[in-house]
């Protein structure tokens, strides 16, 4: 029995619901013919498929290609989830089971990419939109996600997504859209990416191109007696890792963020995004001052960690004439090793290497959305000195400059922060900076 057999049968015998042409009936009579065990094979796949579940066949197959892109997957989700666990809740959730079968049988490569409380989360992950979803318009695309028994994938779970790789750099992908701004402007997001970028964008949802596709995915909760044990001693497992505690931190200074504030980006995908790359974030982030803290998130949906307290991080040359940075300025001995100070372009240098970045400023010397948003969070002034009765500054990113840059000041006559120009090349006692983390 070959499989090409089968699969002409069962393309006959579904047609045999409709009007049957003399030729169709012919083919059909002439496969009958193969034998019984063609005609059990068909029959066992075309009862699956009414049901909306796998065969044993297909279903070992499946879940033997997920397990495989599992164990190909970041470090961070191997070492905190057992495969093994989200098997069983598939094989006790058939439905689902079916749900991954569509996505995979239509180019999505779909894979266990995170968890979240008692679910495991599925995605597609193929390098372009799949491939055998494209050509629709929103609508078709939302309608076939039903069918298939998925969620369109949302525009933060994408930005997370596009954080761990590049993706749909030839192609489109429909993303999730609230119901009332579709029903509004006519419009539904739209996801890609180029060289410059990640774009979401509102398009007119009933466009259709050749190479515009749908990204989904699908949450599966763990079920039967036994596995909702499993994932709940896996979660504890993960919980015991040492970057977990400043997600816990993280994730309460979140939950203090002003609602149209986090309605830029959940927090899902902020912890999606901290744990990318073998949590390469989440370390930048743990490095700060302080353990760095989320002040807020920017207009692009990407959280904003700054150096903890009001102290700005300052920079100097040791006698070997290394540069250093020092956190804490009551650190006096330590300060007293400094030799001489960093001057901006030395400062702005050594923190884009170390990857984070300065706070920029609006128009000529106005505070921007970011930093008015630190003190919104932290009820503090941007920068100042502990005792708020010294002056402080904290240079700005004003690019490649020779001539004025721009500094943050904390003038303790007035007790209030400004923006003012200075000579980028002066090396002012205590220079330094508050550092900024996109994530």
């Amino acid at each position: 029995m070959s499989k090409d057999s089968i699969e002409l049968a069962l393309s006959v015998m579904e047609a045999e619901k409709a009007n049957l042409s003399p030729e169709q009936l012919q083919r059909l009579a002439e496969l009958t013919e193969a034998g019984e065990d063609v005609r059990e094979s068909v029959t066992e796949t075309l009862e699956a498929k009414e049901k909306r579940e796998l065969t044993a066949e297909q279903a070992d197959q499946l879940l033997a290609t997920l397990k495989t892109r599992f164990e190909s997957s970041n470090k961070r989700l191997r070492k905190a989830v057992d495969f093994s666990v989200a098997e069983k809740s598939l094989r006790l959730a058939p439905e689902k089971l079916y749900a991954l079968h569509k996505l995979e049988e239509t180019g999505g490569e779909p894979q266990l990419i995170g968890i979240d409380g008692d679910e495991f989360i599925f995605e597609d992950r193929s390098a372009e939109s799949p491939s055998g979803r494209r050509d629709l318009d929103f609508d078709q695309s939302l309608k076939q996600a039903e069918e298939f028994g998925v969620d369109m994938q949302s525009p933060e779970a994408y930005k997370a997504m596009q954080e761990t790789g590049k993706y749909d750099l030839k192609s489109w992908s429909w993303l999730k859209t609230d119901p009332k701004y579709r029903e509004d402007t006519g419009n539904a997001l739209d996801g890609r990416r180029d060289d410059l970028g990640v774009y979401v964008c509102g398009i007119h949802a009933e466009n259709r191109f050749p190479a515009d596709g749908w990204r989904a995915s699908l949450r599966v909760i763990a079920a039967g007696e036994g596995v909702r044990s499993d994932v709940t001693d896996t979660l504890k497992v993960a919980e015991k890792r040492e970057l977990t505690p400043e997600l816990a931190v993280y994730h309460q200074e979140y939950s203090r963020l002003p609602a149209d504030v986090k309605s830029r980006a959940t927090w899902e995908a902020i912890a999606q995004k901290l744990l990318a790359d073998d949590s390469k974030k989440l370390k930048l982030a743990k490095n700060m001052q302080g353990g760095g803290e989320l002040v807020g998130i920017d207009s692009g949906g990407k959280a904003l960690f700054k150096d903890k307290g009001v102290e700005p991080v300052i920079f100097g040359f040791d006698g070997d004439g290394k540069l250093v940075h020092i956190y804490d300025r009551d650190q006096e001995q330590i300060i007293k090793q400094i030799k001489k100070w960093a001057d901006y372009s030395e400062i702005r240098g050594q923190i884009l290497k170390d990857g984070y970045e300065l706070f920029p400023y609006e128009g000529d010397y106005d505070c921007s959305d970011e930093m008015k948003q630190v003190e919104n969070h932290t009820k503090e002034p941007f920068v100042a000195s502990k005792n708020r009765e010294e002056w402080r500054v904290s240079w700005l990113e004003s690019g490649d400059c020779t001539a004025d840059a721009r500094r943050a000041y904390f003038d303790p006559a007035g007790g209030r922060v400004g923006v003012g120009a200075y000579d980028p090349e002066h090396r002012y006692d205590g220079s330094g900076a508050v550092r900024l983390l996109r994530v």
